[in-house]
């Protein structure tokens, strides 16, 4: 969100983002998932473009908890 990535970890980074949409979640509603990881590539595509409102964006889409919350089984 500082805006520190260089454009090869911004590509590294868009390229995981966009391998968490075709996966199948734990628990939780496809479609919440598919929207959730769908924020987060447009996000992870801002950074890698050096659009300047990147870090807002990925701020907004990366919210670990409340994907977490909803998406991931309890151990």
């Amino acid at each position: 969100t500082k805006g520190e990535l260089s454009k090869d970890e911004a590509t590294k980074l868009l390229a995981a983002l966009k391998s968490l949409s075709p996966a199948k979640p734990s628990k939780g509603e496809e479609a919440s998932w598919k929207e959730k990881t769908a924020a987060l590539v447009l996000a992870g595509e801002k950074l890698e473009k050096g659009d300047a409102d990147a870090g807002a964006a990925v701020k907004a889409a990366a919210n670990c908890k409340a994907c977490h919350d909803v998406h991931r089984e309890k151990k």
